[in-house]
């Protein structure tokens, strides 16, 4: 659940739904809301995509968020 608290922080912070998410992955809202609830894992191809996304080293999506903060001055608006 590390990984999907730290993408919902990501999220947030850039102003991403969770439907925006999975179709920016290429999969739908259904694909984002299963990760997101942890029924099931992402994988590492999702951690890499999530990081390119988010502008952040895969690594800040793997570790506890209290290691690592994203900058709240990015902001993207889609």
């Amino acid at each position: 659940m590390i990984v999907a608290r730290n993408v919902r922080m990501l999220a947030r912070r850039d102003g991403y739904t969770d439907g925006a998410i999975g179709e920016a992955l290429g999969h739908g809202r259904s694909w984002a809301w299963r990760r997101f609830t942890g029924e099931l894992p992402f994988d590492l191809n999702d951690v890499e995509r999530l990081a390119e996304l988010f502008q952040v080293d895969p690594a800040h999506l793997l570790a506890p968020a209290h290691t690592w903060a994203p900058d709240p001055s990015r902001r993207v608006v889609s």
